[in-house]
């Protein structure tokens, strides 16, 4: 639409076309912003305006056909399935990213929650995180930062929030069972030099998991390879 939007504008001797029609492109690739900013690819049908008119305009009541303009139950029916789908994909911009995310990417919001949390310092930089939470990132979470890994869950017994955390000199290992395909799930064994351990899950999307899982091998002090097991 965005490359043949100007000839088609020119075909119906629309003022401005190339202005109408950079418009249109330039706001309908908004869809690339991160965040809830990709919303603003929403009004590119403002710049579509014109072009409607102009089509109207060649069906003029008085013409033999039908006028395009007019609505019929298949429109409707049309119409009703994209505004079911607007709430889902408004749904999917305000929870958390089906993916791991690499800062700066990651949502101010999220970054205020977990700095309300404790799990974010004021001095700390965060470099990734990822949350399996379907609404919220309340109940579920895993932050790598430039100070170390920390990971939150809920626990399904007592349903108290519960936290363990690792700085990059206390790790002495890490685990990982790699996803089998794309809906599996990385999980991910980080071992303290305290004895204790804690896992997390990661998504496979797009491979930021394992830009992730690379970072912290980079960080840590301990000298060793990284060790790949599934148990």
């Amino acid at each position: 639409g965005g490359v043949f939007y100007y000839s088609l504008l020119k075909r119906l001797d629309v003022r401005s076309p190339l202005l109408l029609a950079v418009g249109y492109f330039a706001v309908l690739a908004t869809w690339r912003l991160p965040s809830t900013y990709w919303l603003a690819s929403l009004l590119a049908f403002v710049f579509l305006i014109p072009a409607v008119r102009a089509a109207n305009r060649l069906n003029p009541p008085e013409a033999r056909h039908e006028p395009s303009a007019l609505w019929r139950a298949r429109d409707g029916v049309v119409v009703g399935l994209g505004l079911l789908f607007l709430p889902l994909a408004l749904l999917g911009t305000l929870g958390p990213s089906a993916s791991v995310v690499a800062a700066p990417a990651i949502a101010e919001r999220h970054l205020d929650y977990l700095e309300e949390l404790g799990v974010l310092g004021p001095e700390e930089e965060p470099l990734f995180f990822y949350s399996a939470g379907l609404l919220s990132i309340k109940d579920d979470g895993v932050l790598v930062s430039d100070w170390g890994v920390t990971s939150y869950w809920v626990d399904p017994v007592t349903e108290d929030l519960v936290f363990a955390a690792a700085a990059y000199p206390q790790i002495v290992d890490v685990e990982v069972n790699p996803a089998a395909h794309s809906l599996d799930v990385t999980v991910v064994r980080i071992s303290v030099s305290d004895g204790t351990w804690f896992v997390f899950g990661l998504s496979p999307e797009g491979g930021v998991d394992q830009e992730l899982l690379l970072e912290i091998d980079r960080r840590r002090v301990q000298v060793g390879d990284m060790t790949i097991t599934a148990w």
